[in-house]
């Protein structure tokens, strides 16, 4: 288990080496917490993290094999990646925004583009996604699995008490 920020970084470091074939999840907790899950070939991330203000997270992240969370994210397209979109594709999303075209096929042309390295993004107007969303908690699909929420949920609520009480408390 390490901090989120630094396994976010990794994430990142290893998008920038393969940018093709990505999946991203996110949802909250039963308890409100952002998790986000991540993957990639065999691998996939998990991160558990609170908003302390509308600039900075503070959490945890651990780094499993995807065939444990398999289940999870299957059906997810693995097509969550950095596109750059270039000045003739605003053109054209701005004449769909003005009804002249189908925005669904704008998006749909952006989305089936290749991604890029986050350094080689190259057009005035960047694309990033798409991820999954659910407003439910993601779920246990595995016995190793529930013991890893809960690591990074007690390690994130000892983290939040410590140095964060304000988000955990009301206060007046």
């Amino acid at each position: 288990m390490k901090e989120a920020k630094d396994v976010k970084k990794e994430i990142v470091r290893q998008y920038d080496e393969n940018p093709k074939d990505w999946c991203v999840h996110a949802g909250r907790d039963v308890r409100g917490y952002y998790d986000l899950v991540v993957a990639h070939g065999t691998t996939a991330w998990i991160i558990k993290e609170e908003q302390i203000n509308p600039m900075k997270f503070v959490g945890f992240g651990a780094k499993t094999k995807r065939q444990n969370l398999e289940p999870l994210i299957e059906g997810i397209p693995n097509t969550f990646g950095i596109r750059s979109v270039s000045e003739k594709c605003m053109s054209e999303l701005a004449d769909a925004l003005e009804g002249k075209k189908s925005v669904k096929d704008i998006l749909t042309k952006i989305i089936n583009s290749n991604p890029v390295k986050s350094h080689e993004v190259d057009g005035p107007l960047v694309f990033q996604g798409p991820i999954s969303y659910s407003s439910k908690s993601i779920p246990s699909i595995s016995e190793g699995q529930r013991r890893l929420d809960f690591k990074l949920r007690t390690e994130l609520e000892s983290l939040l008490n410590r140095k964060y009480p304000q988000v955990l408390r009301p206060y007046i």
